[in-house]
This record gives C-alpha cells, sequence and structure tokens, in this order.
C-alpha cells in the first residue's frame, strides 16, 4: 500500500488549520510517513504549505479585477463628464449675465443726458459722442455676449 496514506481527523484538522494559516509544512519521513507542522525537523526536506487560492481565482478572478478595473474608470468618466457639464452650465449662466448687464446698460444709454461715474466717485455728463461711442462699445459686447444682437 504503498503510496496511499490515510489521514485521521485530527491530522486532516492540523494539515488544513496549517494551509489556512499560511505558516504551515510538509515533510516525508525516511519510512515515507507524510508529516505536517508548523516546523520540520532539522535536516528534513520540507516544503512550505500555501493557503489555498480563494474562490473565484484564476481566470475568474482576472474578470473581475478587469470588470472593477472598468467600472472605475466608468465613474472616473461619469465624474468628468458632470464637472464638464456644471462648468458648461456655469459659461452659459455668466454669458447670460453678462448679456443682461449689457442689455441693461444699452437702455440707459438710450436716455440722453446720460452721467457717468468716474473712478474717483464723481459724476459727469457725457457727451452726445461719448454717449454714442458707448452705445457702440455696448451693442458690440451684446452681440458678443448674447449672440444675436438682441
Amino acid at each position: 500500500m504503498s503510496g496511499l496514506f490515510h489521514f485521521g481527523p485530527t491530522l486532516a484538522a492540523v494539515a488544513l488549520n496549517a494551509m489556512a494559516s499560511g505558516g504551515g509544512y510538509r515533510w516525508v519521513d525516511t519510512q515515507g510517513g507524510v508529516h505536517f507542522g508548523d516546523q520540520p525537523p532539522t535536516g528534513v526536506s520540507a516544503e512550505p504549505l500555501r493557503p489555498p487560492l480563494p474562490p473565484g481565482s484564476g481566470e475568474e478572478q482576472k474578470a473581475l479585477q478587469e470588470l472593477s478595473q472598468q467600472r472605475s474608470r466608468q465613474a472616473a468618466e461619469d465624474a468628468k463628464q458632470q464637472e464638464e457639464a456644471l462648468q458648461q452650465r456655469l459659461r452659459e449662466d455668466n454669458r447670460k449675465a453678462a448679456c443682461a448687464a449689457s442689455q441693461t446698460r444699452r437702455e440707459r444709454l438710450e436716455r440722453p443726458r446720460q452721467l457717468e461715474i468716474l473712478p474717483d466717485g464723481s459724476a459727469q455728463r457725457l457727451t452726445e459722442e461719448e454717449r454714442q461711442a458707448r452705445i457702440q462699445e455696448t451693442d458690440r459686447r451684446i452681440t458678443e455676449t448674447c449672440g444675436n444682437g438682441s
């Protein structure tokens, strides 16, 4: 019956425990008996026991890793698209605000005898030439910010 070994429940439990902890050894004595333990006897060639691979190892594990990486990339792409959409909305809101401000300024410039507030806080009445120049500049801004010149 060489080559066949019968492990009792205690020996099997010791072997499984050693394998599960990843710290055990397996060796064969001079009579061909197989032994398991935390440390092999000195002078005996022993092979370390490795814990069993987790369920889903091999191709399944690779597929799970690829799926996880794909989901991470998709989440990053989704976050990037959301950020770009937010930035676009902010640019659009700023454009609309600039358009409205230019249109309001244009309406005020339509009234004759406009006052301009100077940097020192004083006011100065615009000449007709200055008012027309401001109207032209404001019309240019409206065209740029509003897009349709309205």
